[in-house]
């Protein structure tokens, strides 16, 4: 006679069914709480890993926009001129007016003035240098005649422009060099034969530094010197060679 199936043997049976189920399934439901827990902890990093290549990207667009921007920005006069023509000029020696000795007063005050006309017609030609160039990064021709809108013209013009603020900015730094000779006491002594220099050339090239005969022999030896194709070894021994003798009294 077969057993009958009592409640407690159904029970038992049913926990080896689920278990078997379970087992053939693979998975059991710690296993399906860990690939749940996972999945968040992905996706979680996903997350930051896509906030921070976007971060990354707003940051590259910003750079390159703020590089564009300064690419097509207006050029300032010491970009152009490799100088800025506005600073100070650094002085390495203590100049004070009332050190200025009397009988070089008048120098002293003819060498500030042209100073200040030199740095002046430096200014303007470097700012209209600036204009011009920056009518020519923006395709501005407008301010240009036919013939000056032509390229080969307007860089020719450009360049001469520089040139001028090139040799200007010699011109002041000329002019300082002799302001200091006033100070230590070497102004109007010829360079070469170590003779006063006369005040009349000094009032028409206050910062010279050679006597009028120096400098024409001085440019007479390098005209010789180029038109012979000589270098700093040239020879020096034709009646046109430099000769700064006693009897330089034409200074």
């Amino acid at each position: 006679m077969p057993e009958k199936d009592t409640p407690a043997k159904k029970k038992a049976t049913k926990k080896v069914t689920a278990k078997k189920k379970s087992a053939a399934s693979g998975f059991s439901l710690d296993d399906a709480l860990a690939v749940a827990s996972t999945r968040t902890e992905e996706d979680s990093q996903n997350n930051a890993d896509l906030e921070a290549k976007e971060a990354a990207r707003k940051a590259l667009e910003e750079a390159e926009a703020k590089k564009e921007k300064q690419s097509f920005g207006a050029a300032s006069l010491a970009d152009i001129l490799g100088f800025d023509p506005g600073a100070s000029t650094p002085e390495t020696k203590k100049r004070d007016e009332k050190d200025v000795p009397a009988d070089l007063k008048k120098f002293y005050d003819l060498l500030i003035g042209l100073r200040d006309h030199v740095k002046h017609g430096l200014n303007a030609h470097a700012e209209e240098t600036l204009k011009r160039s920056s009518k020519d990064d923006a395709g501005d021709l407008s301010g240009y005649s036919q013939h000056m809108a032509d390229a080969g013209t307007d860089t020719f013009d450009r360049d001469f422009a520089l040139s001028m603020v090139s040799s200007e900015q010699d011109a002041l730094q000329e002019i300082e060099a002799a302001i200091d000779r006033i100070f230590d006491g070497t102004y109007g002594i010829c360079e070469m034969t170590g003779k006063r220099i006369r005040d009349e050339r000094l009032m028409a090239v206050p910062f010279t530094r050679y006597s009028i005969k120096t400098q024409e022999q001085i440019e007479k030896n390098t005209f010789r010197v180029r038109n012979q194709g000589g270098g700093v070894f040239a020879d020096a021994s034709s009646e046109d060679s430099l000769n700064y003798g006693s009897d330089d009294d034409d200074n």
